[in-house]
């Protein structure tokens, strides 16, 4: 696989910003699983730059507990346990619950519309089986939600919770019928935001995390056995 940063949206920022972005997306959508050794030298000369801005990148992601720095060893992407996916959709859990109730709340037409224009993109997405797709249009889908809160706290929580939530969804939600549901489920969260009932959605939205929380952790058990 080849990572090439200049196709990615980042041409307008900085070269070291670039390839943290670059390889940090191919974290968090899995290209590079956990456990992956991430060598300097062969990523330099994947993306065309020198050793420098890949060791500084390889230190930010570090500091976001992305990549793990092994001394005289190198660096790889890191792994996760149970203990963190759960630890990871409590806390989501708690901020999607407040997020949605407030959406309900706050949400113009417009934000609703562009809900549901989303999750339409979701269903072109699925019928093409263009997985990457679904997972970013699923991302933009809940920081919509967030955004529509009117919370500006909450939407710098949830982005920062992002990079935890994102890499386990990618490497464990991948059946045809689990995006399926996660469709559905997206229609009856619109609806109930549409119809400004805060408590339903509320209740959708618990659920749907517990159903994305179960299928992780499942999946996590079955590589153990």
């Amino acid at each position: 696989m080849r990572l090439e940063f200049e196709k990615n949206g980042y041409e307008s920022i900085s070269l070291r910003d670039s390839v943290y972005l670059t390889i940090r997306e191919a974290i968090l959508n899995g290209k590079y699983p956990p456990n992956k050794r991430l060598r300097e030298i062969p990523l330099a000369e994947e993306l065309g730059v020198s050793r420098t801005p890949v060791r500084e990148a390889i230190k930010r992601l570090a500091e976001e507990h992305l990549v793990v720095i092994m001394p005289k060893c190198g660096a790889k992407v890191a792994d996760y346990s149970d203990k963190d996916v759960a630890d990871a959709l409590a806390v989501r859990l708690v901020i999607e619950n407040m997020a949605v109730k407030l959406a309900a709340r706050y949400m113009t037409k417009d934000q609703v519309i562009e809900l549901r224009d989303i999750n339409s993109e979701m269903e072109d997405a699925l019928k093409d089986k263009a997985l990457a797709k679904i997972t970013e249009a699923d991302k933009r889908f809940h920081s919509s939600i967030c955004a529509g809160a009117n919370n500006q706290v909450l939407q710098k929580t949830m982005a920062m919770l992002d990079a935890e939530v994102l890499r386990y969804r990618v490497d464990y939600i991948k059946g045809i019928e689990d995006y399926m549901q996660l469709i559905k489920e997206h229609k009856e969260l619109i609806d109930a935001i549409d119809a400004r009932d805060e408590e339903k959605a509320e209740e959708l939205m618990s659920r749907h995390i517990e159903n994305q929380k179960k299928k992780v952790l499942e999946a996590l058990e079955s590589e153990k056995e």
